[in-house]
C-alpha cells in the first residue's frame, strides 16, 4: 500500500495539475471522495481504490494532507529550475527521491494538523532548492509533529530578536516546548573564557533565543509564507 501510495504522489507531482489543485485547502475531506474532478489525481485514485471497500477516516485526513503538501510544493517550485530537475528524476523513477517521498508519506500519516502538510512542502522546497541538505529536512520533520502551532508566533519573535520570557505568550509554556524541540535556548550569561578556562557570570538582558537550527526550521518552513 505504501509504495502505491508513493508512486502515486510522484505521479501527482509530475502532471502537476494546478487547476484540480487549486484551494485543495479548502476542501472538506468528503468532498474529495464525492463524485469531483480530484477523482482523476493519480494519488487519489490510488488511496480510493486501496479503501474502496470503505474509506476510513484515517485515508481521507491522510489524502487531504498530501494533496495539501503537493499543491504548496507545486506553487512553491513552479518556476524553479531545481524543481524542474527534481522533476525529471521523477519521471526517471530515481530511488534517492522515491525513498524521500516514502518518509514524506509516513511524516504525513502522523500529522493531526493538515496546516503542517504547508510546512513540510515548505521544508521539502528548501531542500530540493538546494536551501538545507536532506539531513537537515529529515530533523526538522522528526520535530513537526510534537511542534504546537500556537507556537508559531513566538519562535516568529525568536527569529527576529532575544526575548524575556515574560513577553512571550505562555511565557515558561512555550520557552520549554521550543527549548526541548531544540528550536531555542535558555541564555544563562555564563561564559567561559577560552585562555584562561574560568567562568564568568554577566547577567542578560533577555532569557531565551533561537537556535540555528530553529532559526532555519522558522525560516524555511513558516516564513516562507508570511513573504507571499
Amino acid at each position: 500500500m505504501e509504495n502505491q501510495i508513493v508512486n502515486s504522489i510522484g505521479d501527482t507531482i509530475i502532471d502537476n495539475n494546478s487547476d484540480l489543485l487549486v484551494d485543495i485547502g479548502e476542501l472538506g475531506i468528503d468532498f474529495v471522495f464525492d463524485d469531483s474532478p480530484l477523482k482523476e489525481i493519480p494519488v487519489v485514485k490510488t488511496i480510493y481504490s486501496i479503501a474502496k471497500t470503505g474509506i476510513a477516516i484515517r485515508d481521507r485526513h491522510l489524502l487531504n494532507k498530501t494533496l495539501i503538501f503537493i499543491n504548496k510544493l507545486n506553487s512553491n517550485n513552479l518556476s524553479s529550475e531545481e524543481y524542474n530537475e527534481y522533476k525529471s528524476k521523477l519521471k526517471e523513477k530515481d530511488k534517492n527521491i522515491y525513498k524521500e517521498l516514502e518518509h514524506i508519506v509516513i511524516i504525513l500519516d502522523k500529522l493531526v494538523e493538515k496546516e503542517k502538510a504547508v510546512i513540510l512542502a515548505n521544508l521539502y522546497t528548501a531542500y530540493i532548492n538546494k536551501k538545507i541538505n536532506f539531513s537537515e529536512f529529515k530533523n526538522f520533520t522528526l520535530i513537526l509533529d510534537n511542534f504546537l502551532l500556537f507556537d508559531e508566533y513566538n519562535l516568529g519573535m525568536l527569529f527576529k530578536h532575544d526575548c524575556q520570557l515574560k513577553d512571550m505568550q505562555d511565557s515558561y509554556g512555550t520557552a520549554s516546548r521550543l527549548i526541548s524541540l531544540g528550536l531555542a535556548y535558555n541564555m544563562s550569561g555564563f561564559v567561559r573564557n577560552t585562555i584562561s578556562n574560568n567562568i564568568s557570570f554577566n547577567p542578560p538582558k533577555n532569557d531565551v533565543a533561537i537556535t540555528d537550527f530553529g532559526r532555519k526550521f522558522y525560516q524555511y518552513g513558516i516564513l516562507n509564507d508570511k513573504l507571499e
